[in-house]
């Protein structure tokens, strides 16, 4: 038995690694946010942006009833989306800021919803702005606004926005691969010196 002990250390101590790991990660789950916004002039602007759920900055006005988190460049992870007829990626994006506030107070509820994501993306000497007031389906006052601009400083208001959070989907980092391989070459170890033993 005692010759087994080694392996079976490595086994648990690739299991408490990754384990630890795996719960760490489930509170920094990346988020992925859909976008649709149809634009008064009967154009499109639909697609999705991936970022990480770790704010670059955050503040909250709890005096004011609600609090905020804001999303900059460095937390884009991916996107991709169509801009009147043309295809875009996250190479093509020089900023992007992505704001989700929710709301405490009756009279902030009652004008935004519980809750509103915005979102602003600079492009190809192109940006649009758009919120979703009452993101989480709850009624708002406020009606849904966007505008977009070019290079020619054009703009057009926008008939409907939709931007939604899909669920959170966590991602194993390195670090939890390494401790779960760790614990499969343990795993292997007594397995083999099972059969040697049997063989024997």
């Amino acid at each position: 038995m005692t010759r087994f002990l080694p392996s079976l250390a490595t086994v648990a101590a690739g299991l408490t690694l990754g384990a630890s790991v795996l719960s760490a990660e489930a509170a920094q789950a990346l988020s992925f946010y859909d976008f649709n916004i149809q634009w008064a002039d009967t154009t499109t602007t639909t697609g999705w942006v991936q970022v990480d759920d770790t704010p670059d900055s955050q503040f909250s006005l709890p005096d004011d009833g609600f609090q905020e988190q804001t999303w900059t460049l460095s937390s884009l992870l991916d996107a991709s989306f169509t801009h009147e007829g043309t295809p875009y990626g996250k190479s093509d994006i020089t900023n992007l800021s992505l704001v989700r506030a929710a709301f405490q107070t009756d009279v902030f509820q009652q004008r935004f919803g519980y809750l509103y994501n915005s979102i602003g993306l600079s492009f190809a000497n192109q940006f649009f702005g758009a919120i979703d007031y009452g993101a989480d389906g709850s009624p708002a006052i406020e009606t849904d606004y966007a505008d977009k601009f070019s290079v020619v400083a054009s703009t057009d208001n926008t008939i409907s926005v939709s931007l939604t959070e899909r669920p959170s989907e966590a991602v194993p980092e390195p670090t939890t691969m390494a401790g779960l391989a760790l614990a499969g070459a343990g795993m292997a170890a007594v397995r083999r010196r099972q059969q040697r033993k049997s063989a024997a």
